[in-house]
Protein backbone atom coordinates (compact mmCIF):
# COMPACT_ATOMS: atom_id res chain seq x y z
CA UNK A 1 0.00 0.00 0.00
CA UNK A 2 1.21 3.46 -0.58
CA UNK A 3 -0.08 6.65 1.17
CA UNK A 4 -2.19 9.04 -1.02
CA UNK A 5 -1.61 12.91 -0.86
CA UNK A 6 -4.97 13.59 0.39
CA UNK A 7 -4.33 11.17 3.51
CA UNK A 8 -7.56 9.70 3.08
CA UNK A 9 -6.35 7.43 0.16
CA UNK A 10 -4.10 3.81 -0.05
CA UNK A 11 -3.35 2.35 -3.52
CA UNK A 12 -3.06 -1.42 -3.77
CA UNK A 13 -1.44 -3.42 -7.35
CA UNK A 14 -2.78 -6.61 -8.02
CA UNK A 15 -3.64 -8.55 -11.55
CA UNK A 16 -1.73 -5.73 -13.27
CA UNK A 17 -4.21 -3.13 -12.17
CA UNK A 18 -3.67 -0.43 -9.58
CA UNK A 19 -6.67 0.69 -7.64
CA UNK A 20 -6.94 3.89 -5.08
CA UNK A 21 -9.06 2.85 -1.93
CA UNK A 22 -10.65 5.47 -0.44
CA UNK A 23 -11.45 5.73 3.15
CA UNK A 24 -15.00 7.17 3.51
CA UNK A 25 -15.29 10.85 4.45
CA UNK A 26 -16.29 11.35 7.87
CA UNK A 27 -20.10 11.30 8.75
CA UNK A 28 -22.35 14.51 8.98
CA UNK A 29 -22.63 15.72 12.41
CA UNK A 30 -24.96 12.92 14.25
CA UNK A 31 -25.31 10.72 11.16
CA UNK A 32 -23.54 7.29 10.71
CA UNK A 33 -21.08 6.81 7.29
CA UNK A 34 -22.25 3.16 5.95
CA UNK A 35 -19.38 0.57 6.09
CA UNK A 36 -17.72 0.52 2.74
CA UNK A 37 -15.03 1.71 0.93
CA UNK A 38 -15.04 3.97 -2.60
CA UNK A 39 -12.64 2.40 -5.42
CA UNK A 40 -11.58 4.51 -7.97
CA UNK A 41 -9.50 2.51 -10.96
CA UNK A 42 -6.08 3.68 -12.45
CA UNK A 43 -3.17 2.58 -14.71
CA UNK A 44 -5.64 0.30 -16.51
CA UNK A 45 -3.21 -1.61 -19.06
CA UNK A 46 -5.62 -1.44 -22.07
CA UNK A 47 -7.21 -4.57 -20.82
CA UNK A 48 -10.78 -4.23 -18.78
CA UNK A 49 -10.75 -6.61 -15.35
CA UNK A 50 -13.26 -9.23 -15.22
CA UNK A 51 -15.00 -8.80 -11.74
CA UNK A 52 -17.25 -10.49 -9.87
CA UNK A 53 -18.95 -9.67 -6.47
CA UNK A 54 -20.17 -12.37 -4.40
CA UNK A 55 -23.02 -11.35 -1.75
CA UNK A 56 -23.04 -14.28 0.90
CA UNK A 57 -25.75 -15.08 3.03
CA UNK A 58 -28.55 -17.63 3.19
CA UNK A 59 -30.94 -15.11 4.64
CA UNK A 60 -30.02 -13.00 1.16
CA UNK A 61 -31.13 -16.34 -0.81
CA UNK A 62 -34.17 -17.14 1.26
CA UNK A 63 -35.28 -13.78 0.17
CA UNK A 64 -35.33 -12.33 4.06
CA UNK A 65 -32.62 -9.43 3.08
CA UNK A 66 -31.83 -8.12 -0.54
CA UNK A 67 -27.97 -7.70 -1.56
CA UNK A 68 -27.87 -3.88 -1.00
CA UNK A 69 -23.82 -4.29 -0.88
CA UNK A 70 -23.49 -5.59 -4.68
CA UNK A 71 -25.36 -2.99 -6.62
CA UNK A 72 -23.67 -0.24 -4.51
CA UNK A 73 -20.33 -1.43 -5.71
CA UNK A 74 -21.42 -2.00 -9.51
CA UNK A 75 -22.65 1.86 -9.23
CA UNK A 76 -18.84 2.27 -7.38
CA UNK A 77 -17.11 0.31 -10.12
CA UNK A 78 -19.36 1.99 -13.30
CA UNK A 79 -17.92 5.54 -12.03
CA UNK A 80 -14.04 4.22 -11.59
CA UNK A 81 -14.39 3.22 -15.38
CA UNK A 82 -15.35 -0.61 -14.58
CA UNK A 83 -17.78 -3.08 -14.91
CA UNK A 84 -19.40 -6.08 -12.96
CA UNK A 85 -19.21 -9.31 -14.84
CA UNK A 86 -21.69 -11.05 -12.72
CA UNK A 87 -23.62 -11.17 -8.90
CA UNK A 88 -23.51 -13.79 -7.22
CA UNK A 89 -25.38 -14.98 -3.71
CA UNK A 90 -23.74 -18.15 -1.98
CA UNK A 91 -25.20 -19.50 0.92
CA UNK A 92 -23.62 -19.45 4.17
CA UNK A 93 -22.83 -23.18 4.13
CA UNK A 94 -18.46 -24.17 3.63
CA UNK A 95 -19.28 -26.70 0.45
CA UNK A 96 -21.10 -23.98 -1.84
CA UNK A 97 -19.21 -21.48 -0.63
CA UNK A 98 -16.12 -23.43 -1.89
CA UNK A 99 -17.59 -23.76 -5.31
CA UNK A 100 -18.88 -20.90 -5.76
CA UNK A 101 -15.86 -19.07 -4.56
CA UNK A 102 -13.42 -21.35 -7.19
CA UNK A 103 -15.69 -20.93 -9.77
CA UNK A 104 -15.25 -16.88 -9.69
CA UNK A 105 -11.08 -17.55 -8.68
CA UNK A 106 -10.71 -19.48 -12.00
CA UNK A 107 -13.41 -17.19 -14.39
CA UNK A 108 -12.37 -13.41 -12.48
CA UNK A 109 -9.13 -11.17 -12.22
CA UNK A 110 -11.39 -9.56 -8.99
CA UNK A 111 -13.68 -11.08 -6.56
CA UNK A 112 -15.06 -9.03 -4.11
CA UNK A 113 -16.94 -10.99 -1.20
CA UNK A 114 -19.48 -9.21 0.83
CA UNK A 115 -20.86 -10.92 4.31
CA UNK A 116 -19.67 -13.67 5.98
CA UNK A 117 -17.43 -12.06 8.50
CA UNK A 118 -18.94 -11.63 11.53
CA UNK A 119 -18.42 -13.70 15.17
CA UNK A 120 -21.21 -16.13 14.01
CA UNK A 121 -20.76 -20.02 13.25
CA UNK A 122 -22.54 -19.27 10.21
CA UNK A 123 -19.54 -16.32 9.11
CA UNK A 124 -17.19 -19.18 6.81
CA UNK A 125 -16.10 -16.65 4.21
CA UNK A 126 -12.55 -16.19 6.05
CA UNK A 127 -12.49 -20.30 6.02
CA UNK A 128 -13.65 -21.06 2.37
CA UNK A 129 -11.58 -18.00 0.97
CA UNK A 130 -8.37 -19.60 2.96
CA UNK A 131 -8.97 -23.12 1.59
CA UNK A 132 -10.21 -22.14 -2.03
CA UNK A 133 -6.88 -19.55 -2.31
CA UNK A 134 -4.95 -21.78 -0.60
CA UNK A 135 -4.37 -19.33 1.87
CA UNK A 136 -4.09 -20.70 5.70
CA UNK A 137 -5.71 -18.45 8.41
CA UNK A 138 -3.00 -16.18 10.52
CA UNK A 139 -4.34 -14.29 13.45
CA UNK A 140 -3.47 -10.42 12.66
CA UNK A 141 -2.17 -8.55 15.61
CA UNK A 142 -3.30 -5.14 13.95
CA UNK A 143 -6.93 -6.79 13.63
CA UNK A 144 -7.12 -7.98 17.45
CA UNK A 145 -5.71 -4.33 18.50
CA UNK A 146 -8.35 -2.88 16.24
CA UNK A 147 -11.19 -5.02 17.20
CA UNK A 148 -10.07 -4.13 20.99
CA UNK A 149 -10.44 -0.86 20.34
CA UNK A 150 -13.98 -1.39 18.71
CA UNK A 151 -15.42 -3.21 21.64
CA UNK A 152 -13.86 -0.81 24.37
CA UNK A 153 -15.24 2.30 22.74
CA UNK A 154 -18.94 0.05 22.80
CA UNK A 155 -17.79 -0.88 26.90
CA UNK A 156 -17.24 -4.41 26.13
CA UNK A 157 -14.62 -7.14 26.09
CA UNK A 158 -12.97 -9.49 23.54
CA UNK A 159 -14.36 -12.49 22.96
CA UNK A 160 -13.69 -15.96 21.55
CA UNK A 161 -16.01 -15.41 19.21
CA UNK A 162 -14.46 -11.63 18.47
CA UNK A 163 -11.40 -12.71 18.27
CA UNK A 164 -11.94 -15.44 15.09
CA UNK A 165 -12.86 -12.18 13.10
CA UNK A 166 -8.91 -11.55 13.34
CA UNK A 167 -8.04 -14.65 11.35
CA UNK A 168 -6.94 -13.66 7.96
CA UNK A 169 -5.45 -15.47 4.98
CA UNK A 170 -1.73 -15.62 4.81
CA UNK A 171 -0.26 -12.85 2.38
CA UNK A 172 -3.43 -10.74 2.64
CA UNK A 173 -3.60 -7.01 3.11
CA UNK A 174 -5.96 -6.02 6.53
CA UNK A 175 -8.56 -3.57 5.60
CA UNK A 176 -9.69 -1.78 8.34
CA UNK A 177 -13.42 -1.28 9.10
CA UNK A 178 -14.27 1.83 11.32
CA UNK A 179 -17.95 1.14 11.56
CA UNK A 180 -18.05 -2.86 13.00
CA UNK A 181 -15.49 -5.47 14.33
CA UNK A 182 -14.67 -7.51 11.71
CA UNK A 183 -12.32 -6.87 9.31
CA UNK A 184 -11.89 -7.09 5.53
CA UNK A 185 -8.48 -8.24 4.13
CA UNK A 186 -7.52 -8.08 0.47
CA UNK A 187 -5.86 -11.25 -1.26
CA UNK A 188 -3.48 -10.94 -3.57
CA UNK A 189 -4.10 -13.76 -6.87
CA UNK A 190 -1.95 -16.10 -6.33
CA UNK A 191 1.14 -17.15 -8.18
CA UNK A 192 -0.30 -18.26 -11.97
CA UNK A 193 -3.51 -16.86 -11.19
Amino acid sequence: WTGGASGRERSVDFAGYSFAVLRPRPAPQGRRRPHHLTLDALDMNERVPVIWIIATGSEILQGHYADRNGPWLSEQLKRAGLRTARHMALPDRFEPLCRGLAEARDAADVVIVTGGLGPTEDDLNRQAIAQVWEAPLEESADAIRDIEQRLSHLGRTLLPANRVQASIPRGSTLVHNANGTAPGFFLPPAEGR
